[in-house]
């Protein structure tokens, strides 16, 4: 499978945030203090982690749809995201614009295991986005650093998350999973690569044409994420691409501009 490290994409909102695939972000002062800023994701999902729906989404028995080829194949990839406090809006979503949804998600622990499935698997939706050939891919929660650090530095609760991945996302006929691990601690580079390398080497060899992804700040202030050697094995990296201009800053300009330049920065 032929590893893409930048991707050409279109921006899409939801429910929240704006994203960019894979971009190398090289040339990072290494003087900057680090910091972890809560992302917009944390920012929703702590919000929501004990939402409830008033109504439960019906319980899909019918048989897996295959993901459909598109009668013009996209040339550029559309990654949009669903929450699962808004599942039930899946009917309305304008499928002809997109590639590839990530369903928001489900809650893992340091051990590996996933403790909060929010109504995954979401066979009504996978049905539909496959009608359409849209992909479906599930995320991975995980937003605290000292269980990322035991996550990702114990080998068998790598190996253990992995093998129930593959379970939930074959059990549910969907197309892969993209990671959101954020907080990441220092001195985790080694491992968080060698998770990534772990988790796509599992996937791309039992579901062939499986999609993994990891979602990758903006900034790098811990230097964790090793780009390049995440690129050689991931489908991408999704760059949170967001609050490079805000309310209160001395110019105005976009959050999350498209193309880098003169006017507003690289």
């Amino acid at each position: 499978m032929k590893k893409k490290f930048l991707y050409h994409i279109i921006l899409i909102v939801l429910i929240f945030g704006q994203f960019l695939l894979a971009q190398n972000l090289g040339g990072i002062d290494q003087s900057t203090p680090m910091k972890h800023a809560k992302s917009i994701h944390q920012i929703e999902w702590e919000h929501y982690k004990n939402f409830v729906p008033s109504e439960k989404p019906p319980e899909f028995t019918g048989k897996p749809m295959p993901l459909q080829p598109r009668r013009v194949p996209p040339s550029r990839e559309v990654f949009g995201y669903l929450p699962y406090w808004v599942y039930n809006s899946y009917p309305t979503l304008n499928y002809d614009l997109l590639t590839t949804i990530a369903y928001f998600g489900v809650d893992i622990n340091e051990l590996g295991d996933i403790v909060s499935y929010h109504n995954w698997p979401a066979g009504g939706l996978i049905n539909l986005a496959h009608s359409k050939g849209v992909r479906v891919v599930l995320t991975v929660i995980l937003f605290d650093g000292n269980k990322l650090a035991t996550l990702l530095g114990t080998p068998a609760n790598r190996t253990n998350l992995i093998n129930n991945l593959l379970t939930e996302v074959q059990f549910a006929s969907a197309d892969g999973v993209t990671i959101d691990f954020e907080g990441v601690p220092s001195g985790q580079r080694q491992n968080l690569t060698d998770f990534m390398t772990e988790l796509s080497t599992a996937f791309h060899s039992t579901m062939p044409g499986s999609f993994v992804t990891i979602f990758s700040p903006a900034v790098d202030w811990r230097n964790v994420f090793d780009y390049l050697a995440i690129s050689q094995v991931a489908d991408g990296l999704i760059m949170q691409g967001y609050d490079y201009h805000w309310s209160s800053g001395p110019t105005a300009g976009p959050t999350a501009p498209l193309t880098s330049g003169s006017v507003w920065g690289t």
